[in-house]
């Protein structure tokens, strides 16, 4: 054996005869960190209430109380010691006994008495499969944080794709220039709020937040299929001229259904899906394309409505493009002056007397905690609202 390969080698023995503890510390180099125990219970007392953690434990079999075979168990029980190889040493030689030890885990098992090369070239084999073991183990982890690291590298890249092609849709309609932005930044701030919710607590989490913002430049992306004609229309849109717009939600959503079905497992393209299709329902049931009413409206695609509304009322409140609101072709329109404290109120009145009807209760009431905010997202630096 070449002790020097392994000069921080850490060794438990236990053992209830002290003389056997003896003769294998004799074997061992003495570069070797050894730590010996009387019995099992002493030996699991040692590893739990000090910092120790052996490369290698030898295991007598014959032992009172816990013998060897229960505390190799135990041992494996524990992911803390499950990967320390343990090898059982022990005057019992039959097969059986050889098999049981095999069986609860144990690396190998020597007899007694003892012949120190067979011991010394024993364990010097199980400390190399450790070593190389804990090489692979530290591989594979380097190997999984870079893989990791390329994964996201690929998926953010992905998500400003699919974030600069959303916003090639906007580009198409004049008045709606930075409209994927503030409606990231307004889902950000309602699904805060509706995290502190009761209600909605283990739901609306960091993950889910975070699957909301990625998927919610999708939501328009079917609207490529409507003609400019339609689109930049700024006079009220006739009955026919409604219903192609309103296919904007099927054909965004089955677009996206292709990309999920070729690359399944993609959580944000599956809730974009969601979004897509139902942003135009309304929890009273008589939004479109379903008539989807209450909680059979995905939440996400709830909360992407109101924040969707939201901008555009907010947009034409200060000042801004007067647009068709998604959730509705048919509001009403503040008499008060554009970037008013009236015209604000308003907005905040007319999104009130929605609840229930447009929104879900719960959602106007996560808003009204965080309007002061969203608003200050559609006011110019230095001005007051």
């Amino acid at each position: 054996m070449e002790p020097e390969s392994y000069p921080a080698a850490k060794i438990l023995i236990v053992d209830d005869y002290p003389g056997n503890i003896d003769i294998l510390c004799q074997a061992l180099p003495e570069s070797y960190e050894l730590r010996t125990a009387l019995s099992g219970q002493e030996a699991l007392d040692l590893l739990h209430r000090t910092s120790f953690l052996p490369d290698l434990i030898l295991l007598d079999v014959m032992m009172p109380d816990l013998d060897g075979y229960e505390v190799c168990r135990i041992l494996k029980q524990d992911a803390r010691y499950r990967e320390i190889p343990v090898i059982f040493v022990s005057a019992v030689a039959d097969v059986q006994s050889k098999i049981n030890g095999l069986k609860l885990g144990g690396v190998d098992y020597i007899t007694k008495p003892y012949n120190f090369r067979e011991i010394q070239a024993r364990i010097d084999i199980h400390l190399k499969l450790r070593r190389l073991n804990q090489s692979v183990a530290e591989s594979n982890r380097l190997l999984e944080a870079l893989v990791e690291a390329k994964i996201q590298a690929i998926s953010d890249t992905q998500i400003e794709l699919i974030f600069a092609l959303s916003n090639l849709v906007t580009l198409r309609d004049p008045g709606a220039g930075g409209h994927i932005e503030r409606v990231r930044d307004v889902i950000s701030l309602l699904a805060h709020a509706l995290a502190k919710d009761p209600a909605y607590r283990g739901l609306v989490d960091a993950w889910y937040i975070d699957q909301l913002i990625k998927a919610c430049p999708l939501h328009d992306i079917g609207k490529i299929s409507v003609p400019d004609r339609i689109l930049n229309k700024t006079t009220p849109l006739n009955e026919k001229e409604e219903a192609v717009l309103a296919e904007h939600t099927r054909i965004g959503a089955a677009t996206l259904a292709e990309v999920s079905a070729r690359y399944p497992g993609n959580s944000f393209i599956d809730m974009g899906i969601d979004m897509t299709r139902s942003h135009h329902e309304r929890w009273d049931g008589t939004g479109y394309p379903d008539g989807l009413k209450g909680d059979a409206i995905p939440l996400s695609a709830q909360i992407l409505a109101l924040a969707d509304t939201l901008d555009y009322r907010y947009a034409e409140a200060l000042g801004g493009h007067a647009c068709l609101s998604p959730i509705s072709l048919d509001l009403p329109i503040p008499s008060a002056p554009a970037g008013s404290p009236d015209a604000i109120r308003f907005v905040r009145n007319w999104i009130v007397a929605e609840k229930n009807r447009a929104f879900a209760p719960p959602l106007v009431e996560a808003y009204l905690t965080v309007a002061d905010d969203i608003e200050k997202l559609y006011t110019p630096a230095g001005a007051s609202v």
